[in-house]
């Protein structure tokens, strides 16, 4: 018997009951709403579409739920949704969709790609990568695709999509002011404090408008190994918008985020031999000009160029004595929509140019000096969505890209969505996803660092040699789903299969130690492995070789209990299996077989709302090494009880009490999976 999630699921329970006066379902209630309105989305097709017709699985995370919790970063706001999944500890959590890990996941912010990862390799990032958020009060939703979207997309997009869409500019001046803190209950878990201002309003009524949103947030270092970096992030986030006419409007951004973190010995540093305290920076600039155009009734376009400029200045070659690691990236991208009698023609293309300069992480004692990495990629794309009756749409889509060190690629998808009546909506398709390799693994010459901190050579202890010869990863998905709803519920039930191939992978050319373990990891005077006159404990190359397939079931529910109460659950079933490599027959790393969520919530009175959470996820496979599987990864359930009080139409409280029975869950190194109990205290000002 599970101890812990009767636990658990009793707690939730009783906080549910104790909150709330009825579950029962008033189908009859005059006082529910006869019926809700359509929720808009634009990420499945890149234009505005009904959520029930959207030719993909969607979760959408409205500006309603935002509002409620208190959000430290995208990881914290994407928890709770069906088919993704948090894996990692401390600094180093990311996002999986179903099954993809998130070097397969595409996050933008109003359609605009975010870059930056290859400006930190191995992690090192203090959780900067997942920090993407703008201030709350900027955004208008967030919109996750479920499974993979490189036709629309291209590279990256193999998992899923997770866009942020801020608000637009508004017609009056508004602001809002929100401060906060969330205190942790155990000593050894650093407290956060955050703080952020929004203000939109027009310069020139009807012509131009300014938006602008600052951020400050600051977390204490934990105090165990393995924990979160102590780190101090602010970010600003602008945008002017021109409206030239009433059918075409400029945009033009800019936003800069910048983050110091830091780890000690004896915190979150375990006290070694050559263990050092460490400080590290990272910065993100992001400027882009928007175009968007309106020239009939059936044609519109946006089309935007943007310019990203990433550093990770600390991270340093001891080899060389070298610091520093920039990435400069151009894209461009232009999406047309043409509206032709029963078809919606969505057609563009894309290019994007990047330029690595890594002075830190090249260990090629050929060439010690090479760190300058560019390359150039383009694509273009074509999707009609064929509504062929009054209640049947197919979308047929595909996209070709080319990257300039591989011949080209096709990204088919078709995709049908059929609305039996107006409650009952299947839908179902066949999607494809790309990935090009990382421009360091393709770039002849270039030898990463690798082995681990403390090396006792500073040329490390590995290699991994880069093998222009990789082709890109693919994937092909068949999904297929079920949508029900009236005026109090909607359910959805939709099971999909992924497989996976040309993974690429890292094998071992040479390695010390070849009975399994690590005698001499740090006795370099025993290495074996060499390039040129350079010894190594282990070299290692990279190839095409894993397949695998990942096969899930993800089920929804939203009820309308009475005129105040709402329940919503989800759950996600995924079965994943390596089908080569070594580790075939294998799971993926970190991948819950199950995983479920119940919320409640409570409109007691126009001021107040409460909410109850119930997260579970089952236990996880670990890898111990590049070739060895670890003992699994503990499951584990927790409830977050919270709730938000309007003092006045402009002031507003939270309070929120997190993991409330404060679970413990820790990884075979001993870190740990999530934080303990915590309590969230936040006023937010409207003015």
């Amino acid at each position: 018997m599970n101890t812990p999630f009767l636990k658990s699921t009793l707690a939730f329970a009783i906080g549910s009951a104790m909150a709330g006066n009825t579950f029962a379902v008033e189908v009859g209630a005059p006082q529910v709403e006869a019926a809700k309105l359509q929720t808009i989305v634009v990420t499945a097709t890149g234009y505005e579409q009904d959520l029930a017709k959207a030719p993909a699985s969607i979760t959408v995370i409205d500006r309603e739920e935002l509002e409620k919790r208190e959000y430290n970063d995208i990881t914290d706001v994407l928890r709770n949704t069906p088919g993704v999944v948090v894996s990692g500890a401390g600094s180093a959590q990311t996002i999986s969709i179903r099954g993809m890990s998130s070097n397969y996941t595409l996050f933008l912010v109003d359609g605009k790609r975010q870059y930056g990862k290859d400006v930190n390799p191995n992690g090192d990032d203090g959780g900067f990568e997942k920090n993407i958020l703008p201030p709350i009060a900027a955004i208008e939703r967030i919109e996750i695709i479920r499974g993979p979207a490189s036709t629309l997309y291209g590279t990256d997009a193999m998992g899923g999509v997770v866009n942020i869409i801020t608000k637009k500019v508004s017609d009056e001046w508004s602001g809002n002011i929100e401060l906060g803190t969330i205190i942790q209950d155990s000593n050894r878990s650093g407290d956060i404090k955050n703080g952020s201002v929004y203000l939109a309003g027009p310069l020139i009524a009807d012509k131009l408008g300014l938006q602008l949103a600052v951020n400050k947030q600051e977390r204490n270092e934990d105090r165990y190994v393995g924990g979160f970096r102590g780190t101090e992030r602010e970010s600003l986030n602008s945008r002017l918008t021109y409206a030239i006419n009433d059918d075409h409007d400029v945009q033009v951004e800019a936003n800069f985020v910048q983050q110091e973190s830091t780890t000690s010995v004896g915190k979150t540093v375990a006290p070694a031999q050559g263990a050092a305290d460490s400080f590290s920076r990272n910065y993100r600039n992001v400027y882009s000009v928007t175009h968007n155009g309106r020239y009939n009734d059936n044609l519109d376009s946006s089309s935007y160029i943007q310019y990203e400029n990433s550093k990770n200045p600390d991270r340093g070659n001891t080899e060389l004595g070298t610091k520093g690691i920039t990435l400069d990236t151009w894209t461009a991208n232009s999406q047309w929509n043409l509206l032709l009698g029963d078809h919606t023609l969505s057609f563009g293309g894309y290019f994007k140019d990047e330029k690595l300069e890594d002075k830190a992480t090249n260990r090629n004692p050929n060439s010690p000096e090479f760190s300058e990495l560019t390359r150039w990629s383009a694509a273009a794309f074509l999707e009609d969505t064929w509504s062929m009756t009054d209640r049947f749409d197919l979308t047929a889509g595909l996209r070709y890209d080319h990257d300039e060190n591989y011949s080209g690629h096709l990204s088919p998808r078709l995709y049908g969505v059929y609305a039996i009546n107006d409650n009952f909506v299947v839908k179902g398709g066949v999607a494809t996803g790309y990935k090009q390799p990382d421009i360091r693994a393709a770039t002849e010459g270039f030898y990463s660092v690798t082995g681990g901190s403390g090396s006792p050579l500073p040329t490390g202890r590995g290699i991994i040699r880069a093998n222009p010869d990789l082709e890109p990863e693919s994937s092909l998905s068949t999904e297929l789903g079920f949508n029900w709803k009236n005026d109090y519920i909607s359910t959805s039930i939709t099971g999909f299969i992924t497989k996976y191939e040309d993974r690429i992978t890292e094998v071992r050319a040479c390695e010390t130690d070849t009975d399994g373990t690590t005698t001499n990891r740090n006795n370099w005077q025993n290495w074996t492995c060499f390039e040129g006159d350079t010894p190594f404990y282990f070299i290692s190359e990279r190839i095409n070789v894993d397949e695998a397939e990942i096969r899930g079931v993800e089920a929804t529910l939203e009820a309308t209990l009475n005129d105040y109460t709402t329940l919503t659950a989800n759950y996600t079933y995924t079965d994943s299996e390596f089908k080569s490599g070594d580790f075939k027959g294998q799971p993926l790393n970190q991948m819950p077989e199950h995983m479920f969520n119940i919320g409640v919530d409570y409109e007691l009175s126009d001021a107040l709302n409460v909410w109850s959470r119930l997260h579970h996820r089952s236990e996880t496979s670990a890898y111990l090494s590049r070739t060895s599987i670890a003992q699994p990864n503990p499951g584990y359930q927790f409830i977050d009880l919270g709730f938000n009080y309007k003092f006045s139409p402009s002031l507003t409280g939270k309070f929120g009490v997190y993991n409330l029975l404060d679970e413990k869950a820790e990884d075979i190194d001993g870190d740990q999976l999530l934080d303990g109990r915590r309590y969230g205290i936040s006023l937010n000002a409207k003015f």
